[in-house]
């Protein structure tokens, strides 16, 4: 059955009087201020939305490094390679108060590197793992909090070596660095 304004079979298109016209229920009691916000909730939402994620970009450039500017030393630190079955020596002992990690140890387990160390006494510093692979520059990739004396470096290639160092932060020129630990997988 077909009212005003709507077409049935075999009727065309009825002009519509807006006087006798009837409402649809579902908009009846409901003032027109409060059907004109809901159609506007999506346009807020999206806004939060960008606005969200140009946060998350600012944020993002903002903590990216420059390629410009030079890695702090800590990053770097140089030593002679050692083999994993050599005691690690300290090194950057040669300034008073900078002890480096003692007796620290790697076990291999191919896919992953377990590192153990004995935390300097009297340190307050954080721990920095650096490492890479074997001939490679060793880069800092993990900062750990004082007192730390071990960490799992997870995900490395089981057909290549690793050499890795653990040091102790004093300040950013006070670094005390073992010697590095590597694996050996011949």
């Amino acid at each position: 059955m077909a009212g005003p304004g709507m077409a049935g079979p075999g009727m065309g298109r009825q002009p519509v009087d807006r006087a006798t016209a009837r409402v649809p229920e579902r908009a009846q009691g409901v003032p027109k201020r409060e059907v004109e916000k809901g159609h506007r909730q999506p346009f807020i939402l999206a806004g939060v939305v960008v606005a969200g994620i140009a946060a998350a970009a600012a944020v993002v450039a903002i903590t990216l490094p420059r390629g410009d500017a030079k890695e702090p030393a800590v990053a770097k630190p140089s030593a002679p390679v050692a083999s994993a079955g050599v005691p690690s020596a300290p090194v950057g002992e040669k300034e008073p108060g900078v002890v480096a990690p003692a007796n620290v140890k790697l076990r291999d387990n191919r896919d992953s590197v377990s590192l153990s160390w004995g935390y300097p006494k009297g340190s307050e510093g954080p721990v920095l793992i650096s490492g890479g692979r074997t001939g490679q520059e060793r880069r800092a990739f993990q900062q750990l909090p004082a007192g730390t004396t071990e960490y799992i470096v997870y995900g490395l290639n089981e057909r290549n070596d690793y050499c890795f160092t653990v040091a102790v932060i004093y300040t950013v020129d006070k670094v005390g660095a073992s010697a590095p630990v590597c694996t050996d997988r011949g």
